[in-house]
């Protein structure tokens, strides 16, 4: 009875999935058309039905969406360890991406389809497919977000080669001070370092100094972490580092290291972990401003 039922109840979705994909295609609006046929590509996709869901998706008028509906459904396929068919897919929405005449809006849809080969995989194409992007901030992110997955996969000199190539240095300080995130999750913290010292903003290579200095002192190298954090160059940074730091480090060399950074940057920078090590610094703290206050108001 019930395998009598099967095929049955098989063509039934088959043939709902043919009568949606044919009110799709009537739909005007082209987002609007795009959103309702990547609708049924899903269900075609979650009901074993991968030639209806790939026409689906082929019957979208724009092309812009048509390749962002390939390239959504490649990153579901990859998903389902169908690796074949998602780069078949990818380059179906690289066709689709080919096809239109208007420049931004290519490269737009070259970008995405970048960002979903490293999702998948296809690193080497998703560098490529970046590189081939003439729009300079696009270019830029997307190699951005590239050598992010390749980081995350494992190989961050090879992303931090990439990232060498960007020329935005507002882009390039980001990607470089994500790589350094990603290299503390492997457990690298002398490629983390490496990549913290190679960032040419003030800012970022400090606030990606810390976090690394942070990470050793937690790792159990108080030595290293403090000689790390000391070397930030501005002292307001370098105080917010060594409080930071500073609970995690045994507790003589905590109160040390809270103590030059409290000679060398605000107080309010060390206040919470002052609290913490020292509550009762706070009335100390307190009685001082008060009295600075009275000072400074006589009446």
């Amino acid at each position: 009875m019930d395998d009598g039922a099967e095929p049955i109840r098989a063509e039934l979705v088959r043939a709902e999935l043919v009568r949606d994909e044919q009110v799709a295609r009537e739909i005007s609006h082209p987002y609007q058309q795009a959103k309702a046929l990547i609708a049924v590509a899903r269900r075609a996709e979650a009901a074993a039905e991968p030639e209806q869901a790939e026409r689906s998706i082929g019957a979208i008028t724009h092309p812009q969406l048509r390749a962002g509906g390939f390239a959504a459904l490649a990153l579901t396929v990859a998903g389902n360890g169908d690796s074949a068919r998602s780069k078949r897919l990818l380059g179906q929405a690289e066709l689709a991406a080919d096809s239109i005449a208007n420049t931004p809006c290519r490269e737009q849809a070259i970008s995405e389809i970048a960002r979903t080969c490293a999702q998948v995989g296809d690193l080497p194409r998703a560098e490529a497919l970046a590189r081939s992007i003439t729009t300079e901030p696009l270019r830029a992110t997307t190699l951005a977000d590239v050598a992010s997955v390749i980081a995350a996969a494992g190989a961050p000199d090879r992303a931090a080669s990439i990232i060498h190539t960007i020329d935005q240095p507002r882009t390039r300080a980001r990607a470089l001070a994500e790589t350094v995130r990603t290299c503390l999750d492997l457990g690298d913290q002398e490629q983390a370092e490496q990549l913290a010292r190679l960032i040419l903003e003030p800012r970022p290579q400090a606030e990606a100094l810390a976090a690394v200095a942070h990470h050793l002192a937690k790792a159990g190298e108080p030595r290293r972490a403090e000689q790390l954090a000391r070397s930030i160059a501005d002292p307001s940074e370098q105080a917010r580092a060594l409080a930071a730091m500073a609970p995690d480090l045994p507790p003589a060399d905590g109160r040390r290291v809270l103590a030059h950074a409290l000679v060398i940057g605000h107080w309010q920078l060390c206040l919470p972990t002052l609290l913490r090590l020292e509550p009762g610094a706070l009335a100390v703290l307190s009685e001082e401003l008060l009295d600075t206050t009275d000072q400074a108001d006589p009446a």
